[in-house]
């Protein structure tokens, strides 16, 4: 694999996994209070630690050699931007790991690697500066997100996305019409957070990553 940004972004999914595994993940869905007491403090002491690192100097050499930087040449087209990639891949190194450990199924983890992630990486070595800030709500609500590089946005995205995907097992696995009117509302009361902080880094994610590699041809 010659070209920086694949190996650039096979990497980053390979340490999105290892994030994903980092935390005290329950085999059994888990309730609201799990998920709040004990999943967001984790997210929040760990991010110091963050595997994730910014591109270096050879994604951006390759990215300038590719016309990547001419807007003459068109910008990314829908959601093939590189926030919106990303926020794809996150969900699918958790999707990864529900397969392994609560599916049992490994062998569906790896090919999930060699397809659907292998086709991200091409697109992510390949994007142009787009607008991921397209997926933004409008809302009077704000977030406390906060990603001073693009290594800290990364962790920010993958771990609200795994937020999300364990506070939406709920949907999938137990009967919603039995719980308690104020469980439901904790569950509203999460998402509405949660999606808001989610679209944030999106946008982050994507603005950074562009940012990191004028930095580093300047």
């Amino acid at each position: 694999m010659s070209d920086p940004g694949l190996r650039f972004f096979e990497q980053l999914f390979v340490r999105a996994r290892a994030v994903v595994a980092g935390f005290p993940l329950t085999l059994q869905p888990a309730q609201m209070d799990y998920i709040s007491g004990v999943l967001e403090p984790a997210v929040d002491q760990a991010r110091p630690s963050s595997p994730f690192e910014n591109p270096p100097v050879e994604v951006a050499q390759a990215r300038r050699t590719a016309g990547a930087f001419d807007v003459s040449q068109g910008r990314a087209v829908g959601l093939n931007t590189v926030g919106m990639l990303l926020d794809r891949m996150s969900i699918l190194s958790i999707k990864a790991w529900n397969l392994e450990h609560r599916a049992k199924a490994p062998e569906k983890a790896e090919h999930l690697a060699r397809t659907q992630v292998a086709e991200l990486v091409a697109a992510l070595a390949d994007a142009r500066p787009g607008h991921s800030s397209i997926n933004n709500k409008l809302t009077s609500h704000r977030t406390d997100v906060a990603a001073p590089d693009f290594a800290a946005a990364c962790y920010n995205l993958v771990t609200t996305n795994l937020l999300l995907w364990e506070a939406q097992e709920i949907l999938y696995n137990h009967d919603i019409s039995v719980l308690p009117s104020e469980e439901l509302r904790k569950y509203i009361h999460f998402f509405s957070k949660h999606n808001l902080a989610r679209n944030v880094s999106i946008e982050a994610s994507d603005s950074l990553y562009w940012a990191a590699l004028q930095a580093e041809l300047a």
